[in-house]
């Protein structure tokens, strides 16, 4: 058994049958395989005439016949490579036969220097490769679709898995997140992406309790009920969040921007609540304030103060001056007033034609009564000509004050209408003073 001797073709019932294991030095390139029964001395003929030939002669031969379809066209390195892993693959070649079947060929070294060959048939076997590598394409083909229109789509997508983890995201979410861009990687957990942009100052309606915040973002992320979540992020960009639950539990979202639309909402709000001649809040707005300021006061018994202000003999001005030099009037007194309302929270507005109003929350009467001093004081510094008022010179102011009575828990209505009395009564006691409620004393 040498490494050059070819095997001879063995019957195996009426033929010989295609691609039988072989002990001896034989393969499917050397020499065509019988495929129709063939009388016992034509074999026996055929077989011994192939003895004595080298491996390279057989080889050749075949190639020449087109016996071996992997050579066609390149014959002459085809042969080469042949050669050089004759008996060195540490794998069984496979190779096509010319009707389209595969084999696999093991080629072992023995210990005399011969070699052993042995031909399987790995038709079924190459079949199923092939499925599987093209099943294998398709998938990727598919994913790379997919991919596309996911990167395609104008608005952020990320699609989370069952256990919340990351599975895909496009560029643009990784765009408008992009304090967080640095955890998306796959496998990364809701939780902790978010928290990564949070530590990073990224949403800026946690400011107040990040950790309070952070646990209901999650909670709605992982109980999706349908409803839109308008988010926002520095710089006053606002997104639009929908999420769905898919059909392998997993979750999927997307991030529309609606800036423009959630500022022009804010520029109608501001507007419809913006008195258009001295830009301070207009009385719609100052009785929202003041409704939601006295709930506040009775949930936690914090001090509320209201100051109402009356341009002294503002009639005769405008009949003095004109109706122009009237509202640049209104106009110079709103921008005194606001001046004086110097912390957060504090309101100050146009409550109706000549008067104004300041809402003052955790400020008591005795801070009150300063805030009014420094108004009137104010209002007097800039010395505005007045000319008919039968009480000064110049422009003053008449200021009337009420605290909430929040251990009464006292209405929005009833604080107004102290105000207005204890304005009343600073006319009634001169002008140009102001007076608090339940203090009939003039300051």
């Amino acid at each position: 058994m040498g490494d050059d001797r070819p095997a001879i073709g063995r019957r195996d019932g009426p033929a010989v049958r295609r691609h039988q294991p072989s002990p001896v030095g034989h393969h499917l390139e050397d020499v065509p395989v019988l495929d129709r029964p063939q009388p016992v001395d034509v074999q026996r003929r055929r077989g011994q005439a192939l003895l004595g030939e080298s491996f390279e002669n057989l080889l050749r031969r075949a190639v020449k016949q087109g016996a071996v379809p992997d050579a066609i066209g390149r014959e002459d390195d085809w042969m080469a490579e042949r050669l050089a892993q004759r008996g060195r693959a540490a794998m069984p070649r496979t190779q096509r036969a010319p009707d389209g079947s595969w084999v696999h060929i093991y080629e072992t070294p023995v210990p005399h220097g011969g070699l052993v060959t042995v031909r399987l048939d790995a038709s079924e076997i190459v079949r199923q490769r092939e499925e599987l590598r093209a099943a294998r394409d398709a998938a990727d083909a598919s994913r790379a679709t997919l991919t596309d229109a996911i990167e395609a789509l104008p608005d952020g997508f990320a699609l989370y898995d069952a256990a919340d983890r990351l599975v895909l995201c496009n560029q643009r979410y990784r765009d408008i997140y992009s304090a967080s861009a640095p955890a998306m990687a796959p496998g990364a957990s809701f939780e902790q992406i978010i928290r990564y942009g949070l530590e990073r100052g990224q949403y800026p309606q946690a400011a107040h309790d990040p950790e309070a915040w952070l646990v209901e973002r999650v909670r709605r992320h992982r109980e999706p009920d349908g409803e839109p979540i308008l988010q926002e992020l520095p710089g006053n960009r606002w997104l639009r969040i929908d999420e769905r639950r898919t059909r392998a539990s997993g979750i999927a979202g997307v991030r529309t921007d609606v800036s423009e639309l959630v500022r022009t909402r804010q520029e109608l709000e501001r507007l419809s609540s913006t008195d258009a001649l001295t830009a301070l809040a207009n009385r719609r707005r100052f009785d929202a304030a003041l409704a939601d300021e006295v709930q506040r006061a009775h949930r936690h018994g914090t001090s509320l103060s209201l100051l109402l202000v009356d341009i002294d003999h503002f009639k005769l001005y405008n009949d003095h001056h004109g109706h122009p030099e009237g509202d640049r009037a209104l106009q110079a007194v709103a921008a005194v007033l606001a001046r004086q309302a110097r912390r957060p929270g504090e309101l100050v507005a146009r409550f109706g034609g000549e008067e104004f109003a300041l809402l003052l929350p955790h400020v008591d009467a005795t801070s009150a009564s300063a805030v009014a001093e420094r108004c009137r004081v104010a209002m007097a510094t800039l010395a505005l000509p007045h000319g008919h008022a039968p009480t000064s010179a110049y422009v003053t102011l008449s200021i009337g004050g009420a605290v909430h009575r929040t251990i009464e828990r006292e209405s929005a209505d009833s604080v107004v209408r102290r105000a207005d009395a204890a304005l009343y009564a600073a006319k009634a006691a001169g002008r140009a003073r102001c007076v608090m409620a339940d203090d009939e004393a003039p300051r």
